[in-house]
């Protein structure tokens, strides 16, 4: 499964890894990269037995194979779902 973000893009493996490549910063990820853009697919880590995902503008969700979902991005219109808008 592979999926086009605003700037970026998110693959899900069938070993239930989560690989992204682009700008990463806008997904939340702060890799100390110069400009946190990757031409090269990286490996989410803390991301495994996923077996779906969703890229929005600027987050993603992540079903995990155990029924949880995950969440990381922006969120300044609450669309992670904490109940909070930051």
């Amino acid at each position: 499964m592979v999926t086009a973000g605003n700037n970026c893009t998110v693959a899900l493996k069938s070993d239930g890894t989560v690989w992204a490549w682009g700008n990463l910063i806008e997904l939340g990820f702060y890799d100390k990269q110069p400009v946190n853009t990757h031409n090269k697919p990286i490996q989410i880590s803390g991301i495994d037995n996923a077996i779906a995902f969703a890229v929005g503008e600027m987050h993603f969700v992540v079903l995990k194979s155990d029924g949880t979902v995950w969440a990381q991005g922006r969120n300044n219109q609450g669309q992670l779902g904490y109940g909070t808008y930051y």
